[in-house]
């Protein structure tokens, strides 16, 4: 699955308004409505209608002195709604206004069925993302 960062996203992790491996980090499953922009800064501003489900926090965070992500494979519950086409990591917030982008990854295509979707993050050197 290719991975691309948002800018903003980069940036509250340089200034250390997020921390990877301690801060409730989730994910948003969103369908083919939603492209990638640079641009976005929080949940509120993906797409109206693209979003599939929410993930709860993951678990088990790292980063590598490398600057490697890392987290647990993460199951996303009894999800119903569009084809899942990608997969956005965020810092949750109570409000989606101010809950910042982090990263966007590609390739997801399943189909919900009403089962849970297991997202599986790479094992290879760059993990969930480098930095």
């Amino acid at each position: 699955m290719a991975s691309a960062l948002y800018s903003f996203g980069k940036g509250s992790i340089a200034k250390a308004e997020i921390v990877l491996a301690s801060d409730d980090i989730r994910i948003l499953l969103v369908d083919s409505t939603y492209t990638f922009d640079d641009t976005d800064q929080y949940v509120s501003d993906i797409t109206a209608g693209a979003e599939v489900a929410r993930s709860s926090a993951l678990a088990n965070q790292t980063i590598s002195t490398t600057g490697v992500f890392d987290a647990d494979d993460k199951v996303i519950t009894a999800v119903t709604g569009d084809t899942v086409a990608n997969a956005i990591l965020y810092k949750y917030n109570a409000s989606d206004a101010s809950a910042r982008l982090l990263s966007f990854h590609e390739g997801v295509d399943v189909v919900p069925n009403g089962q849970d979707i297991t997202v599986v993050w790479s094992s290879g050197a760059s993990k969930i993302f480098k930095l």
